[in-house]
């Protein structure tokens, strides 16, 4: 079936804005070398634009976790039986910047627990979705490797992760309006709101980036991260 060409422009447009893509003076597009490096990785392209800036601000370890960690998905279980004991246990790996902070912080534990399966039973966290990560994971480091970028991180903050997060997620900033609670995409100016579930549902920060957008009764932003 042939593509949409609205959707079609729009993957364009999309991809010149990261710098894969250019079009030269005929029309035509070429790829450009951050295109190039960005179809080493089986990733969304803005996950890929995280890596390369990861690599240059040296917080790639790190990042090798997010990237992973937001290709899959249900971390979280739980029932209305056990909501509020879930709660309180993801409560411990809450961070004030964001869920994607947040994600990270659960696969550290996650990795450094002896019993990964118990850890997951413990804290109501799906153990496939953070099996899938591992490997994600696993597979991701490999290609930076075979890149020759190196895969430790300098320092031990959050802060240069939130940079690269901030630059790869570019167009997918909202900012508060004067309404409490209520947010404005930078692209597109679409009315959405920080969805119940995120860690920093009962904060109003001014600006923040989101991984995904979910339409329910309101759109919501999902996966998101104070800048």
């Amino acid at each position: 079936e042939k593509p949409d060409p609205v959707q079609m422009d729009s993957a364009i447009a999309s991809l010149e804005r990261l710098g894969a893509v250019e079009k030269l003076p005929c029309g035509s597009l070429k790829m450009t070398k951050r295109g190039e490096t960005m179809t080493r990785f089986p990733l969304d392209p803005k996950l890929s634009i995280a890596l390369l800036a990861a690599a240059k601000m040296e917080c790639l370890d790190d990042m090798l976790t997010v990237v992973a960690m937001l290709s899959v998905e249900n971390i979280f279980i739980s029932n209305e039986t056990d909501r509020e004991q879930a709660n309180k246990a993801w409560s411990k790996f809450f961070n004030g910047s964001g869920d994607i902070i947040t994600y990270l912080q659960i696969y550290r534990a996650f990795n450094s627990s002896q019993n990964h399966r118990r850890f997951c039973q413990e804290n109501y966290i799906n153990f496939r979705s953070l099996s899938m990560a591992h490997r994600i994971r696993d597979q991701i480091r490999k290609i930076c490797i075979e890149l020759h970028w190196s895969t430790t991180n300098k320092g031990t903050d959050f802060n240069r992760v939130r940079i690269c997060l901030a630059f790869a997620l570019r167009q997918q900033v909202a900012m508060l309006t004067s309404e409490r609670g209520k947010y404005v995409t930078m692209q597109g100016r679409l009315e959405v709101a920080i969805h119940p579930s995120s860690c920093i549902s009962n904060v109003a920060p001014s600006c923040v980036v989101y991984h995904e957008l979910v339409k329910t009764t309101k759109c919501y932003m999902r996966s998101l991260c104070i800048v």
